[in-house]
C-alpha cells in the first residue's frame, strides 16, 4: 500500500524435508521445520534495513538467499539458472550415481583432515616459538655469563655513570677547589700556612697548647691533599666529556 511505513513478504513451503535445508537450519540456528512446513518471511522498512525470518526465527540475507535457492529455482529466457550453480551439479550428479551417502563419508573424512591439519599446523608453530624462546634465552644467559657479574657491581656501576653524566660539573667543581687551595696569597694553604707559624709560635710559649697546632697541621694537611687530587680528578673529567 502506498505510503505503509514497511512491506512484508511471506512463504510457506510444503515437504521441505531436505536434509540440506535442516543442516542449514541447525547451523545458523533456526527452528527445524515442523511436519516438513517451511515459513519465510522478510520485512522491508521504508527507511532503514529490512530483516528476515525463517521459521519465526531472525536470520541474515545470505541463509534466506541459500534457502531460497535449494527451494526455488529461476527461469530466464535463456537458460535453466540452477545448472550453473557447480554446488548443484553436483548434488545433481550424486543423486544420479547413488554417491550421496559416499558424499557424505567423504565430507566427514575431509573435514577431520582439515581438522587434523590445523592442529599439526599449530603444534608445529608452537614448538617453533619454543625453540626460539629457548634460543633467546640461552643468548641471553651466554651474554650474563660472559659478562662475570659480581654482587654489588650494579652499584658501582650506576655510581661511574653518575660520574661521567655529570663530568662538566665534576671538572667545574676540580677547578675551583684547586684554585681556592692553591699557593697564591689569598688561598687556604696561603692562610694555614700563616695559622700553622702562629701555633708554633704558641707552642713554643706555651706546651699545653699543642692540640691546637696539631689540628692546624692536620687541616693544612688535608688542603694539601684536596690540591693534590684536585687536578687528578679534573683529568678525569675532562676525559669524559670529550
Amino acid at each position: 500500500m502506498r505510503g505503509a511505513d514497511a512491506c512484508a513478504v511471506e512463504a510457506v513451503f510444503e515437504n521441505a524435508n531436505d536434509e540440506r535445508i535442516a543442516s542449514l537450519l541447525a547451523s545458523h540456528g533456526a527452528e527445524p521445520c515442523e511436519d516438513g512446513r517451511l515459513l519465510l518471511k522478510r520485512v522491508l522498512p521504508a527507511q532503514g534495513a529490512g530483516r528476515q525470518f525463517v521459521n519465526g526465527s531472525p536470520c541474515t540475507l545470505s541463509v534466506l538467499r541459500s534457502l531460497g535457492n535449494l527451494l526455488v529455482d529461476l527461469h530466464g529466457p535463456h537458460d535453466h539458472q540452477s545448472l550453473f550453480s557447480r554446488d548443484q551439479q553436483t548434488h545433481l550428479l550424486d543423486i544420479f550415481s547413488g554417491a550421496e551417502s559416499l558424499r557424505e563419508q567423504f565430507t566427514g573424512a575431509r573435514r577431520t583432515l582439515l581438522h587434523l591439519q590445523d592442529e599439526k599446523a599449530s603444534i608445529l608453530l608452537d614448538e617453533q616459538g619454543a625453540a626460539r624462546e629457548v634460543d633467546l634465552l640461552t643468548h641471553q644467559v651466554g651474554e650474563i655469563e660472559a659478562a662475570r657479574l659480581q654482587p654489588g657491581e650494579e652499584e658501582i656501576l650506576l655510581s661511574r655513570q653518575r660520574v661521567a653524566t655529570n663530568a662538566r660539573r665534576i671538572g667545574e667543581l676540580c677547578s675551583q677547589l684547586a684554585a681556592g687551595t692553591s699557593d697564591d696569597e689569598n688561598s687556604l694553604t696561603s692562610k694555614l700556612k700563616d695559622l700553622s707559624r702562629l701555633t708554633r709560635e704558641l707552642v713554643r710559649l706555651d706546651s699545653s697548647s699543642n692540640g691546637i697546632a696539631q689540628a692546624c697541621e692536620a687541616v693544612f694537611l688535608a688542603a694539601n691533599e684536596t690540591y693534590a687530587r684536585c687536578p687528578i680528578l679534573l683529568l678525569r673529567a675532562r676525559k669524559r666529556i670529550d
